[in-house]
Protein backbone atom coordinates (compact mmCIF):
# COMPACT_ATOMS: atom_id res chain seq x y z
CA UNK A 1 0.00 0.00 0.00
CA UNK A 2 1.55 3.19 -1.13
CA UNK A 3 2.79 5.39 1.77
CA UNK A 4 1.58 9.00 2.17
CA UNK A 5 3.67 12.31 2.89
CA UNK A 6 3.69 12.43 6.79
CA UNK A 7 4.55 16.23 6.35
CA UNK A 8 2.50 17.55 9.39
CA UNK A 9 1.61 21.00 8.00
CA UNK A 10 -0.39 22.46 10.71
CA UNK A 11 2.15 21.75 13.63
CA UNK A 12 2.68 25.68 14.36
CA UNK A 13 -0.77 26.37 14.28
CA UNK A 14 -2.37 23.56 16.19
CA UNK A 15 -2.96 25.92 19.51
CA UNK A 16 -4.76 27.94 17.03
CA UNK A 17 -6.39 25.33 15.38
CA UNK A 18 -8.20 24.07 18.71
CA UNK A 19 -9.25 27.56 20.08
CA UNK A 20 -10.72 29.11 17.18
CA UNK A 21 -12.10 26.96 14.37
CA UNK A 22 -15.76 26.29 14.10
CA UNK A 23 -17.44 23.79 14.85
CA UNK A 24 -19.87 22.16 12.65
CA UNK A 25 -23.82 22.24 11.63
CA UNK A 26 -26.00 20.14 14.28
CA UNK A 27 -28.35 19.65 11.48
CA UNK A 28 -25.18 18.26 9.51
CA UNK A 29 -24.39 15.75 12.66
CA UNK A 30 -28.09 14.63 12.45
CA UNK A 31 -27.79 14.05 8.99
CA UNK A 32 -25.03 11.76 9.64
CA UNK A 33 -26.57 9.87 12.62
CA UNK A 34 -29.72 9.56 10.43
CA UNK A 35 -31.08 5.59 9.94
CA UNK A 36 -27.96 5.14 12.60
CA UNK A 37 -29.74 2.92 15.85
CA UNK A 38 -28.19 2.48 18.88
CA UNK A 39 -25.50 5.10 18.42
CA UNK A 40 -23.65 4.22 21.88
CA UNK A 41 -22.99 0.56 20.24
CA UNK A 42 -21.43 2.14 17.15
CA UNK A 43 -17.72 2.58 16.13
CA UNK A 44 -16.91 5.99 14.23
CA UNK A 45 -13.47 6.61 12.60
CA UNK A 46 -12.56 10.20 12.11
CA UNK A 47 -10.13 10.98 9.79
CA UNK A 48 -7.69 13.83 9.75
CA UNK A 49 -9.65 14.60 13.19
CA UNK A 50 -7.18 17.33 13.80
CA UNK A 51 -7.90 18.58 17.24
CA UNK A 52 -10.95 16.93 17.10
CA UNK A 53 -13.84 19.47 16.52
CA UNK A 54 -16.13 16.65 14.45
CA UNK A 55 -14.86 14.15 16.50
CA UNK A 56 -16.59 15.48 20.30
CA UNK A 57 -19.84 16.36 17.80
CA UNK A 58 -20.19 12.64 17.38
CA UNK A 59 -19.18 11.94 21.00
CA UNK A 60 -21.54 14.02 22.50
CA UNK A 61 -23.84 12.17 20.65
CA UNK A 62 -22.82 8.94 22.00
CA UNK A 63 -20.97 7.42 19.46
CA UNK A 64 -17.30 5.65 20.20
CA UNK A 65 -14.82 7.61 18.12
CA UNK A 66 -11.49 6.37 16.94
CA UNK A 67 -9.82 10.09 15.66
CA UNK A 68 -7.13 9.36 13.50
CA UNK A 69 -4.70 12.17 13.09
CA UNK A 70 -0.84 11.83 11.45
CA UNK A 71 0.16 15.19 13.71
CA UNK A 72 1.01 14.58 16.71
CA UNK A 73 1.00 18.30 17.92
CA UNK A 74 -2.56 18.54 17.03
CA UNK A 75 -3.55 15.58 19.28
CA UNK A 76 -1.64 16.85 21.87
CA UNK A 77 -3.97 19.95 22.31
CA UNK A 78 -7.48 18.27 21.57
CA UNK A 79 -9.75 18.43 24.40
CA UNK A 80 -10.06 14.95 25.80
CA UNK A 81 -13.08 13.16 25.45
CA UNK A 82 -13.84 9.13 26.81
CA UNK A 83 -15.11 8.20 23.97
CA UNK A 84 -12.61 9.36 21.82
CA UNK A 85 -9.47 7.88 21.22
CA UNK A 86 -6.83 9.46 19.23
CA UNK A 87 -4.35 7.19 17.26
CA UNK A 88 -1.57 8.62 15.32
CA UNK A 89 -2.03 7.28 11.61
CA UNK A 90 -3.43 8.60 7.96
CA UNK A 91 -6.34 8.32 5.58
CA UNK A 92 -4.07 6.42 3.75
CA UNK A 93 -2.34 3.97 6.10
CA UNK A 94 -5.25 3.87 9.23
CA UNK A 95 -3.81 0.58 10.58
CA UNK A 96 -7.16 -0.49 11.20
CA UNK A 97 -8.54 -4.12 11.17
CA UNK A 98 -11.06 -4.52 8.38
CA UNK A 99 -14.63 -3.74 9.11
CA UNK A 100 -14.09 -1.74 12.15
CA UNK A 101 -16.40 1.25 11.37
CA UNK A 102 -19.36 1.97 11.23
CA UNK A 103 -19.11 5.49 9.72
CA UNK A 104 -16.45 6.97 8.38
CA UNK A 105 -15.96 10.84 8.56
CA UNK A 106 -13.57 13.66 7.44
CA UNK A 107 -14.28 16.54 8.70
CA UNK A 108 -13.01 19.18 6.29
CA UNK A 109 -9.92 17.58 5.71
CA UNK A 110 -10.51 15.04 2.69
CA UNK A 111 -8.62 17.20 0.04
CA UNK A 112 -5.47 16.70 2.39
CA UNK A 113 -5.63 13.04 1.17
CA UNK A 114 -4.28 10.93 -1.43
CA UNK A 115 -7.93 10.50 -2.92
CA UNK A 116 -7.82 7.11 -4.71
CA UNK A 117 -5.72 5.36 -1.93
CA UNK A 118 -7.39 7.06 0.87
CA UNK A 119 -10.92 5.91 -0.43
CA UNK A 120 -9.82 2.36 -0.83
CA UNK A 121 -8.92 2.47 2.82
CA UNK A 122 -12.16 4.07 4.04
CA UNK A 123 -13.78 1.11 1.64
CA UNK A 124 -11.72 -1.62 3.42
CA UNK A 125 -12.42 -0.89 7.36
CA UNK A 126 -16.18 0.00 6.77
CA UNK A 127 -18.65 -2.49 7.88
CA UNK A 128 -20.90 -3.64 4.45
CA UNK A 129 -23.70 -1.70 6.51
CA UNK A 130 -21.64 1.35 7.20
CA UNK A 131 -21.09 4.85 5.51
CA UNK A 132 -19.12 7.39 4.62
CA UNK A 133 -19.20 11.19 5.74
CA UNK A 134 -17.08 13.96 3.86
CA UNK A 135 -17.66 17.25 5.21
CA UNK A 136 -16.56 21.07 4.65
CA UNK A 137 -17.30 24.22 5.94
CA UNK A 138 -16.94 27.28 3.82
CA UNK A 139 -17.43 31.15 4.62
CA UNK A 140 -20.69 31.72 3.03
CA UNK A 141 -19.11 34.85 0.62
CA UNK A 142 -23.06 36.25 0.34
CA UNK A 143 -22.64 37.84 4.01
CA UNK A 144 -20.74 40.45 3.50
CA UNK A 145 -18.94 40.38 7.37
CA UNK A 146 -17.83 37.05 5.82
CA UNK A 147 -16.52 37.98 2.20
CA UNK A 148 -14.30 40.68 3.49
CA UNK A 149 -13.04 38.69 6.12
CA UNK A 150 -12.07 35.96 3.76
CA UNK A 151 -10.92 38.48 1.16
CA UNK A 152 -8.46 39.45 3.56
CA UNK A 153 -7.32 36.13 4.75
CA UNK A 154 -6.67 35.00 1.53
CA UNK A 155 -4.46 37.95 0.64
CA UNK A 156 -2.39 37.37 3.41
CA UNK A 157 -1.91 33.89 2.89
CA UNK A 158 -0.68 35.18 -0.82
CA UNK A 159 1.54 37.07 1.01
CA UNK A 160 3.04 34.50 3.01
CA UNK A 161 3.73 32.56 -0.54
CA UNK A 162 0.81 29.93 0.85
CA UNK A 163 -0.06 27.55 -1.73
CA UNK A 164 -3.15 29.16 -3.49
CA UNK A 165 -5.13 27.55 -6.08
CA UNK A 166 -7.71 28.86 -7.88
CA UNK A 167 -9.75 25.92 -6.89
CA UNK A 168 -10.83 28.15 -3.56
CA UNK A 169 -9.74 26.46 -0.69
CA UNK A 170 -8.41 23.10 -2.00
CA UNK A 171 -4.41 22.98 -1.47
CA UNK A 172 -4.01 20.45 -4.06
CA UNK A 173 -2.07 19.97 -7.10
CA UNK A 174 -3.95 20.04 -10.51
CA UNK A 175 -5.36 16.14 -10.76
CA UNK A 176 -6.20 15.74 -6.99
CA UNK A 177 -8.03 19.13 -7.99
CA UNK A 178 -9.95 18.11 -10.75
CA UNK A 179 -10.93 14.92 -8.44
CA UNK A 180 -12.33 17.20 -5.66
CA UNK A 181 -14.26 19.33 -8.47
CA UNK A 182 -15.46 16.11 -9.94
CA UNK A 183 -16.74 14.76 -6.31
CA UNK A 184 -18.00 18.65 -5.69
CA UNK A 185 -19.97 19.03 -9.13
CA UNK A 186 -21.29 15.18 -9.54
CA UNK A 187 -20.57 13.60 -6.02
CA UNK A 188 -18.16 11.09 -7.59
CA UNK A 189 -16.94 9.26 -4.95
CA UNK A 190 -14.78 5.78 -6.43
CA UNK A 191 -15.59 2.71 -4.39
CA UNK A 192 -18.75 4.38 -2.81
CA UNK A 193 -22.66 3.96 -4.39
CA UNK A 194 -25.59 5.78 -3.19
CA UNK A 195 -23.83 9.18 -2.77
CA UNK A 196 -25.93 12.14 -1.49
CA UNK A 197 -25.08 15.78 -1.08
CA UNK A 198 -26.89 18.67 1.52
CA UNK A 199 -25.94 21.89 2.77
CA UNK A 200 -26.56 23.42 5.92
CA UNK A 201 -26.03 26.35 7.34
CA UNK A 202 -24.11 27.38 10.26
CA UNK A 203 -22.50 30.18 11.92
CA UNK A 204 -19.94 31.58 14.66
CA UNK A 205 -20.03 34.49 16.83
CA UNK A 206 -16.21 36.49 17.04
CA UNK A 207 -14.74 39.36 18.46
CA UNK A 208 -11.29 40.25 16.75
CA UNK A 209 -9.22 38.16 18.78
CA UNK A 210 -11.58 35.06 17.61
CA UNK A 211 -10.73 36.46 13.87
CA UNK A 212 -7.15 36.77 14.36
CA UNK A 213 -6.67 33.16 15.67
CA UNK A 214 -8.95 31.37 12.91
CA UNK A 215 -6.77 33.19 10.86
CA UNK A 216 -3.98 32.42 12.47
CA UNK A 217 -5.10 28.32 12.16
CA UNK A 218 -4.63 28.10 8.51
CA UNK A 219 -2.08 26.27 7.03
CA UNK A 220 -0.11 29.19 6.00
CA UNK A 221 2.03 30.44 9.14
CA UNK A 222 2.24 34.32 8.51
CA UNK A 223 5.59 35.86 8.91
CA UNK A 224 5.11 38.80 11.48
CA UNK A 225 4.82 41.83 9.28
CA UNK A 226 2.09 39.85 7.10
CA UNK A 227 0.34 39.51 10.36
CA UNK A 228 0.43 42.67 11.42
CA UNK A 229 -1.14 43.90 8.50
CA UNK A 230 -3.75 41.54 9.06
CA UNK A 231 -4.41 42.46 12.42
CA UNK A 232 -4.77 46.28 11.02
CA UNK A 233 -7.05 45.14 8.36
CA UNK A 234 -8.99 43.34 10.78
CA UNK A 235 -9.54 45.71 13.16
CA UNK A 236 -10.77 48.02 10.41
CA UNK A 237 -13.21 45.36 9.50
CA UNK A 238 -14.71 45.19 12.92
CA UNK A 239 -14.93 48.83 13.11
CA UNK A 240 -16.94 48.91 9.65
CA UNK A 241 -19.04 46.60 11.07
CA UNK A 242 -20.72 47.91 14.39
CA UNK A 243 -22.81 44.94 14.87
CA UNK A 244 -23.20 41.56 16.16
CA UNK A 245 -19.94 39.88 14.18
CA UNK A 246 -20.58 36.70 12.79
CA UNK A 247 -18.70 34.51 10.46
CA UNK A 248 -21.52 33.00 8.61
CA UNK A 249 -20.69 29.08 6.87
CA UNK A 250 -22.03 26.46 4.72
CA UNK A 251 -21.76 23.20 5.51
CA UNK A 252 -21.13 20.91 2.74
CA UNK A 253 -21.77 17.24 3.63
CA UNK A 254 -21.72 14.20 0.95
CA UNK A 255 -22.92 10.76 2.35
CA UNK A 256 -22.11 7.76 0.46
CA UNK A 257 -22.38 3.83 1.30
CA UNK A 258 -19.22 1.65 0.30
CA UNK A 259 -19.21 -0.70 -2.85
CA UNK A 260 -18.90 -4.19 -1.91
CA UNK A 261 -16.39 -4.82 -4.09
CA UNK A 262 -12.83 -2.76 -4.58
CA UNK A 263 -13.05 -1.34 -8.02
Amino acid sequence: MKQPSTNCIFSEVSSEYATYRASYSQFAIDKILEGLDNPSQLVTVDIGAGTGIGSRQLAERGLKVIAIEPDLAMIQVATPHPLIEFQEGTAEVTQLPDKTADLVTCFTAFHWFDFEHSLREFQRILKPSGKLALVWNHWDTRDSFSRQYKKLVRRAGRQGKARVTPYDDFPSGLVKAARILLLWNTCLIPNFQNVSRYKFAHQQTVDLAELIGCASSYSFPLKEKIRQQLVTDLKSLIDRNQATHRLVYKTTLFLAEPKTKVS
